[in-house]
């Protein structure tokens, strides 16, 4: 009996250690890791919104954002009044600018600076990167589209179409020189030929929009 009050003691300073570890606990360490989490999550945001301003800046000089092949630019009627927006134009051809001085043999970059001058109105520099890509691959089908392109739409129709009919001889089943084929006969308003290209376009190919909507227009 005498241990008793021994006992008692004991037990009243295992329940107070017991709260007070309790509250250490929730008042520093969930504290801590919520600090810690919130911490991440700014950092996370932080990261994520750097990301957003990274993939903005590519989106305005990234040549997978901004240059367009031959067939693109005859499909979307560069020849016309289509005018493609690209931001900060004359950044984006300083960059070409560079990386055409440092390798003058790159196709892709003077292709990429024939297109860019193209959209900005600088023909007579376009038509000589284009001129330029031509002379190292003599082949190369988007830029001899983009420079046929070019002469229809400096008003010069017959240097167009001859382009146009080397590369039909070169690829006499390439569906995509059909294709602008029946675009420059609809441009110069010869509408039984860009009947007859449209329609060899859909025999191949019966999800082309353009095609079917043109043929649909020229056929009224």
């Amino acid at each position: 009996m005498k241990h008793i009050p021994l006992i008692m003691l004991s037990l009243c300073f295992l329940l107070i250690m017991s709260f007070g570890l309790y509250f250490y606990y929730n008042l520093f360490v969930v504290n801590k890791s919520t600090i810690i989490f919130f911490n991440q999550d700014k950092t996370l945001q932080d990261t994520s919104q750097n990301a957003q301003k990274n993939s903005d800046n590519n989106q305005q000089t990234s040549p997978e954002n901004v240059i367009l092949s031959g067939v693109e630019l005859w499909e979307k009627g560069l020849h016309e009044d289509f005018k493609p927006e690209i931001k900060n134009i004359e950044e984006v051809i300083d960059e070409y600018d560079k990386k055409v001085e440092l390798n003058p043999d790159d196709i892709e970059n003077n292709y990429a600076l024939g297109y860019l001058n193209l959209v900005k109105g600088n023909n007579a520099v376009a038509k000589k990167y284009f001129d330029e890509v031509i002379k190292m691959d003599k082949k190369n089908k988007s830029a001899k589209l983009a420079l046929a392109n070019l002469y229809l739409k400096v008003k010069k129709p017959v240097e167009s179409i001859t382009i146009i009919n080397e590369l039909e001889t070169i690829n006499p089943n390439d569906n995509q020189i059909w294709f602008c084929k029946a675009i420059y006969y609809e441009s110069i308003k010869d509408n039984k030929n860009a009947v007859l290209y449209y329609s060899k376009v859909l025999n191949k190919d019966r999800t082309n929009k353009r095609a079917k909507d043109s043929l649909l227009k020229l056929n009224k």
